[in-house]
């Protein structure tokens, strides 16, 4: 129902396409003609059998142009499993908004300051930090996000080991004051770990397909950058120009190249500023934009050329 009552809202309009992340709406459109393309985040799941069933269902229509996915290891997935998607793939990373002018840094405890901004659901990375805080003790972490009950847990842990004394949890704050928080730091952290969870801790892995937000934001900051070495991240970052990848299982990696880092402004800066240009170029919602409006403009040629089926 949700799926034809938000077609028929757009009745009257003259779409030339119809763009979602709703397999509903997306499966619903295409049966009332309209051209359709849509967005996916996560692969279809074996126990989601009536979108998998509508899915295929719509990349079989006329109406279907194309789809558009968050990363290069996500596309793979659907075009191993939907080999009727050739050629009407769009990989689209995620994003973040441009910086209008530079945050205005916070007055934040600690002269060498590294940063984290995020959830702190199992995997995203606290694990990480809760283990390289004691080795790294001259410099200050800053954790900026996390729910009240997942902050107490980790002050709790880190309270039984002895540790966490340079660690200062600020708890959510809203996204408009996050960027003086990313402003204040000298290094910030992508210590994604490779079983990522979502929210609360539940649901599927995301380290496979996955295309942080966060890593966006950081990078239109222009700040030195230390993350996760995992396959799917190294579709944006390569290590030693415009970031520095570490093994998720290897913590004393994470010192290092923190130790590195601390000892070299020149690098920090020199990151910083090509993961600005790689931003600009090719990460801000504008860009992405262009870039999937481009990709469909394409995919519309070949689904004009190439005879199918209805839904």
């Amino acid at each position: 129902m949700f799926g034809l009552s938000a077609c028929l809202r757009h009745a009257s309009r003259r779409h030339s396409l119809i763009y979602t992340r709703s397999i509903s709406v997306a499966y619903v459109a295409a049966r009332l003609g309209y051209n359709v393309a849509i967005e996916m985040h996560e692969p279809l799941w074996g126990d989601k059998q009536n979108d998998r069933k509508r899915f295929e269902r719509l990349i079989q229509a006329r109406a279907f142009i194309s789809l558009v996915v968050i990363s290069e290891k996500l596309a793979d997935w659907y075009a191993e499993t939907c080999p009727a998607l050739a050629g009407r793939i769009i990989v689209a990373h995620d994003g973040a908004d441009p910086m209008m002018k530079p945050a205005s840094p916070l007055d934040l405890q600690g002269d060498f300051r590294i940063g984290y901004t995020g959830h702190l659901y199992p995997g995203k990375g606290m694990e990480l930090i809760a283990a390289i805080a004691p080795l790294l003790p001259d410099v200050q972490l800053h954790v900026v996000g996390g729910r009240p009950e997942d902050i107490s847990y980790w002050q709790d842990e880190l309270a039984k080991a002895g540790t966490g004394g340079n660690i200062t949890f600020h708890g959510h704050q809203p996204h408009s004051e996050v960027a003086g928080y990313i402003g204040s730091m000298d290094i910030v952290l992508a210590p994604y770990l490779r079983l990522v969870q979502g929210l609360g801790g539940k649901g599927r892995n995301l380290s496979d397909w996955m295309s942080p937000l966060k890593l966006f934001e950081y990078m239109g900051h222009g700040k030195a950058i230390v993350c996760s070495d995992l396959p799917v991240l190294r579709e944006v970052l390569t290590d030693g120009v415009n970031a520095r990848l570490a093994n998720p299982d290897a913590p004393e990696e994470w010192v290092s190249a923190i130790r590195a880092l601390h000892s070299s402004p020149e690098t920090r800066v020199a990151l910083g500023a090509r993961a600005r240009i790689d931003f600009v170029e090719k990460y801000s919602w504008d860009r992405r934009a262009e870039h999937i409006l481009d990709g469909l403009r394409k995919a519309r040629t070949l689904a004009a050329e190439a005879p199918r089926g209805q839904p």
